[in-house]
């Protein structure tokens, strides 16, 4: 049975390349179809040489702006007028040019002839293609000129991949596509109802509640996700919570039912190797800090509306002097955050790292004491999310302290791994901090609770729950119908 999985990511994400090596290993063939990309996954983790990756063309994809559409749309009218010239100057130099007889008492004039039409026809090539690279010049710059005026207001052009992924897709051989976050749902679509194949959806988070999606493009999407959701076959989240909010939102909004999704956690895999790495030290050993200090891990991307600056800024006020905070990440914010921790004058207590791939993750996560998820509820996405960090600080057996969100809260509270508080200031932050590593017994308690969290929350349980329902679906009579005819 082939997959076509259709991804709008460009490094792709560990919940598509832990899903597609499962289902490799369970007898499925598959096939990613993402963004163009000339990266190697650095941050998914391993793909299993056999799923086959491929990416749109870039020419496909469509841009919901009418500057962008401008854009192109001159650039091609550019390309006509470029072929068309080419056209006229060779049917002109066809036309004009004539044949020198040995005998004729016309050859010098013939020869005359032919140099005036190749002169003419070399000086029309030279001023119609200086007047192309102007026009092509002058376009540029003011496509240019507008982009940077729309992104100091930060207004974004937002593209449509429906095209992409649908030409992309058509060319493969599926029995079933499987749609990775809303900007994919669509094509899969249109390809699922072209092959009369089935269609699972995976809403990896609540797409159309960003705050950083402009108004327009969000209830675009949010109108596609309405009209088919309710016509897949079945769909996918990562918590139930965020499943609840996009179905209230269909219901109360757009008045269409929407079954009951498969709930299918961020969770990575269980780490077998902890054994051997939980007295790891690479933190200190790299970062030169020292035995006596309390290590406090954020690791993720820097990003802002992340509630990172506060987190920094926290370090000012944490009373207890035997803790540092390491920020182990990627991004270009990143610079943001190291000028906030020099202008307070922590630089000896915040620590920057680069991120290190997914195979090594876990080993350095390990090294530290406490890890810290410091995401504000900017939006009813990030309200309800269940960040990769969480499972991460699971399997590394590290108590977690966040800020009060509904899932942390079910997660941490409920399985006694941690404690969940009111970051909304740096101040607030910082005094979580302080709590947290006074009591040593519960930091204790919280790590013996964190080996059981770690059996039970993990990807082999998640991977038993998918590949069951990809099973099943594999024996519905579209399905069979599809593979066997």
């Amino acid at each position: 049975m082939n997959i076509l999985v259709l991804t709008p990511d460009t490094d792709i994400d560990r919940r598509i390349t832990l899903q597609a090596n499962s289902l490799l290993k369970h007898g499925f063939k598959v096939t990613i179809i993402g963004v163009p990309f000339s990266g190697d996954n650095f941050l998914s983790g391993t793909i299993d040489p056999n799923i086959a990756i491929k990416r749109i063309d870039l020419q496909n994809i469509e841009y919901h702006s009418k500057i962008v559409k401008f854009y192109r749309g001159i650039h091609k009218k550019i390309m006509s007028f470029a072929y068309k010239r080419n056209d006229f100057i060779n049917q002109y130099a066809n036309k004009n040019m004539v044949a020198i007889e040995k005998n004729t008492s016309y050859k010098l004039v013939r020869k005359s002839k032919n140099k005036m039409v190749s002169i003419n026809t070399k000086l029309l090539n030279w001023i119609t293609t200086k007047c192309i690279a102007l026009v092509q010049k002058m376009v540029n710059v003011f496509y240019n000129v507008v982009l940077k005026f729309f992104r100091t207001f930060n207004i974004n052009f937002f593209p449509l991949f429906d095209k992409a992924f649908y030409n992309a897709g058509i060319q493969e051989q599926f029995d079933l596509v499987v749609a990775n976050d809303l900007p994919a749902l669509k094509a899969g679509y249109m390809l699922a109802k072209e092959r009369n194949v089935p269609l699972i959806y995976d809403a990896h988070e609540n797409y159309t509640e960003q705050c950083t999606l402009p108004k327009k493009y969000a209830l675009l999407l949010e109108e596609i996700e309405a009209q088919i959701l309710p016509e897949v076959d079945f769909w996918i989240v990562p918590n139930e919570l965020l499943g609840e909010q996009i179905i209230e939102k269909c219901q109360q909004k757009y008045n269409v039912t929407v079954k009951e999704p498969l709930v299918i956690q961020n969770a990575v895999k269980h780490w077998e190797e902890y054994l051997n790495y939980q007295h790891s030290d690479l933190f200190r050993e790299k970062l030169g800090i020292g035995r006596e200090k309390k290590i406090l891990l954020f690791q993720g991307g820097f990003l802002g509306k992340r509630n990172l600056e506060n987190l920094v800024k926290a370090m000012k006020y944490v009373k207890n002097e035997n803790v540092v905070l390491v920020m182990l990440g990627f991004g270009t914010y990143v610079e943001v955050l190291k000028n906030i921790a020099r202008k307070l004058n922590v630089e000896s207590k915040v620590y920057f790292m680069e991120a290190v791939s997914q195979d090594e993750l876990l080993k350095y996560t390990c090294s530290a004491d406490v890890g810290i998820i410091p995401y504000p509820a900017v939006d009813k996405n990030t309200y309800y999310c269940s960040p990769n960090k969480l499972y991460e600080f699971i399997q590394a057996r590290l108590p977690i302290l966040a800020n009060d969100l509904p899932f942390l809260r079910k997660v941490i509270i409920g399985e006694q791994i941690g404690i969940v508080q009111d970051f909304s200031n740096p101040k607030f932050i910082a005094n979580a901090i302080d709590l947290f590593f006074e009591d040593e017994s519960k930091l204790q308690h919280f790590k013996e609770k964190l080996n059981d969290a770690a059996r039970r929350i993990n990807w082999e349980v998640e991977e038993q729950k998918l590949t069951s329902e990809y099973l099943t679906m594999s024996k519905t009579e579209k399905v069979l119908e599809k593979v066997f005819v």
